[in-house]
C-alpha cells in the first residue's frame, strides 16, 4: 500500500480528501498503533506537562502528535529516543489556556497505561492538574491500566478517580501515595470496585512521630476485612496492598479473607502485606512479608 512508503506523509495524504483520510486511519489502526504510556503531571503551579510513549516502529503511526510537536504555539516540547526502542513526546501545557483539547484526537489510539503523576501537593493544590488530566483522559477509547502516583491520596484526587471510572472503561487502577487524607475511604474503595477488575494500592507512609503518618489510608476505623469482601462482591477480581510500613490487617484476618473468597468459588487474589510490629522501623525489611492467596 502507498501508506507503507509514504509513512511520514500521512498527515498530508490525510488532508487530500475524506476518502484518502478514511484509508489514512485504516492503515494506522491496522498496525495496531498505540501509546505505551500517557502521563500528566505538574510542572509548575500554572503549566501541566503531558507525555506521550510510544515504539519507535509505530512513530509513523502519529502524523497529529507530530504536527502538534512542531506547531510554535506550544511551549517548551520535548522528544527523546528512549534506550528500550521507545519514543517520548512531551509537552507543556498552560492551565489557563485551551490547548489540552488539541491532545484529544490522540485518545482515540489504545492507550496501555494513562497516569497522573502529583509530585507535591503541598506546593502544588492538584485541582487544576486533576481537571486537565480529566478533560484528556475523558476522551480515551481504550486503556488497560490507570496509575495516580501521589504524595497524599487526597479528596482531590479520590473525586477525579470517581469521575474518570465512571466516564472510562478502565480494567486496572493503581494507587501509590505516602499517606492518604481521603474523609472516606471505604466508600472510595467500594465505589471503584464495582467498576475495575484489579484494584492495587501502595502506601509508603512517612517517618514521623505522628501516628496518622502511618495509618492505612489514614484511617482506624474501618472494618477492612468487611470493605474487602464486599469490594468483591462488586465485581473485583483481583486485590494488591502493600502497606510498607503499617500493620493494618493481621495474618488470621488475611486467611478469613482468602478462606471466605475461596467458599464463594468465584476467582479472585488476594495480596497484602503482614508486619511483625505496628509500624516498620524507616528503612528496614525484616518483620514485613507479603502473603498472596490466588484461588488459581
Amino acid at each position: 500500500m502507498i501508506f507503507d512508503l509514504l509513512p511520514y506523509s500521512i498527515g498530508e495524504i490525510k488532508l487530500v480528501s475524506r476518502s484518502w483520510r478514511s484509508m489514512a486511519d485504516d492503515w494506522i489502526y491496522s498496525n495496531n498503533a498505540e501509546f505505551f504510556k500517557v502521563e500528566v503531571s505538574e510542572a509548575t503551579e500554572e503549566n501541566a506537562i503531558i507525555s506521550f510513549k510510544f515504539s519507535n516502529e509505530k512513530a509513523t503511526c502519529f502524523p497529529q502528535l507530530r504536527g502538534l510537536f512542531k506547531d510554535s504555539t506550544l511551549e517548551a516540547t520535548r522528544e527523546i529516543t528512549l534506550e528500550d526502542g521507545l519514543r517520548s513526546v512531551t509537552f507543556v501545557i498552560p492551565y489557563d489556556r485551551l490547548d489540552i483539547y488539541r491532545f484529544f484526537p490522540m485518545m482515540k489510539f489504545k492507550v496501555r497505561l494513562a497516569m497522573i503523576n502529583v509530585h507535591d501537593v503541598k506546593r502544588y493544590p492538584g485541582k487544576n492538574l486533576f481537571q486537565t488530566a480529566f478533560d484528556l483522559f475523558m476522551n480515551l477509547k481504550k486503556s488497560s491500566a490507570f496509575f495516580c502516583f501521589v504524595n497524599n491520596l487526597d479528596n482531590y484526587c479520590v473525586d477525579f478517580v470517581y469521575q474518570l471510572t465512571a466516564a472510562v472503561k478502565i480494567t486496572y487502577f493503581h494507587s501509590n501515595s505516602q499517606i492518604s487524607t481521603v474523609s472516606d475511604p471505604r466508600r472510595f474503595l467500594l465505589e471503584i470496585a464495582g467498576r475495575l477488575k484489579v484494584i492495587s494500592i501502595t502506601q509508603r507512609g512517612i517517618f514521623t512521630k505522628s501516628e496518622n503518618e502511618f495509618l492505612f489510608l489514614g484511617t482506624k476505623d474501618v472494618n477492612w476485612v468487611e470493605t474487602f469482601l464486599e469490594m468483591f462482591d462488586r465485581g473485583l477480581r483481583e486485590l494488591r496492598v502493600d502497606n510498607s510500613r503499617t500493620a493494618y490487617i493481621t495474618a488470621a484476618e488475611a486467611a478469613f479473607i482468602a478462606e471466605t473468597l475461596a467458599v464463594r468459588g468465584k476467582p479472585f487474589i488476594f495480596q497484602t502485606t503482614l508486619h511483625d510490629t505496628p509500624i516498620q522501623p524507616k528503612g528496614c525489611d525484616w518483620g514485613r512479608k507479603l502473603l498472596i492467596y490466588d484461588s488459581k
